[in-house]
């Protein structure tokens, strides 16, 4: 079964989506009907169900909460990209940057 998926023009791997296929990262290319510029507007298109989207969980999280999606492929997920959070060494870490870095 074949499946409509919300494109992003603007992705940095284009009609390509990240999955694990075998324990490996593959770009796979997908189609869709719906296209959209911006993350927000991809991301909206899911809910009402114009296709699969693919986003990073902390950009649906609200609408996944409200179960107003669901995750799909869940075994394909590619391994998650590292990110680390660096600042000059300081005595008093301001508060901003320390909310910043426990939202990480």
């Amino acid at each position: 079964m074949r499946h409509q998926c919300i494109v992003r023009t603007a992705a940095q791997d284009g009609d390509a989506w990240p999955f694990a296929v075998g324990g490996k990262a593959a770009l796979i290319n997908v189609a869709g009907c719906f296209r959209a510029s911006s993350a927000a507007a991809a991301n909206e298109a899911a809910v009402p169900g114009l296709g699969i989207g693919n986003a990073p969980f902390w950009q649906v999280r609200t609408v996944f909460d409200q179960d107003r999606i669901e995750l799909v492929l869940t075994d394909f997920e590619p391994p998650p990209i590292p990110l680390h959070a660096l600042s000059a060494a300081m005595r008093i870490v301001p508060a901003k940057t320390k909310l910043f870095v426990d939202l990480l």
